[in-house]
């Protein structure tokens, strides 16, 4: 897979993907570099590189008056990505209290094959108290 589409999936747009990607392989440049490397204009550089500066995803630096940007280390993307998804995980509880509060129409939910089988029994799994009803 290429690393623009995985950038993109972790909620990169396209051009934030290629700016990050060749910042990172050119490490503290000018937006002017960047751009000819990526055959850009140069606004549309400096738009998305404020872009990636708001989400700190870059860091500058200024050197003779001239600003450089430097991507930050794809261990720190991981970092940042992971504490995301931590912070999600630690909320779970109350996005669930939440649609457990209007949640009192009963549901009904079909299960087809072996695949449904096992979505059945993971769901059984992980509400062994509840009054989920299976008919096989």
């Amino acid at each position: 897979m290429l690393l623009t589409h995985i950038l993109e999936s972790q909620g990169f747009s396209p051009m934030e993907a290629k700016v990050y990607l060749a910042n990172l392989e050119l490490g503290l440049v000018p937006a002017s570099v960047i751009a000819r490397k990526l055959e850009e204009n140069r606004v549309t550089i400096y738009s998305t590189l404020q872009n990636l500066i708001k989400r700190d995803l870059i860091l500058t630096v200024t050197k003779n008056k001239v600003v450089h940007y430097s991507a930050i280390s794809p261990k720190n993307l991981l970092k940042k990505s992971q504490e995301r998804v931590n912070q999600l995980s630690d909320s779970m509880p109350e996005l669930l209290a939440l649609t457990m509060m209007f949640n009192d129409k009963p549901s009904v939910q079909f299960y087809e094959g072996v695949e449904g089988l096992k979505m059945l029994y993971d769901d059984t799994l992980e509400y062994p108290n509840s009054t989920i009803k299976a008919f096989l």
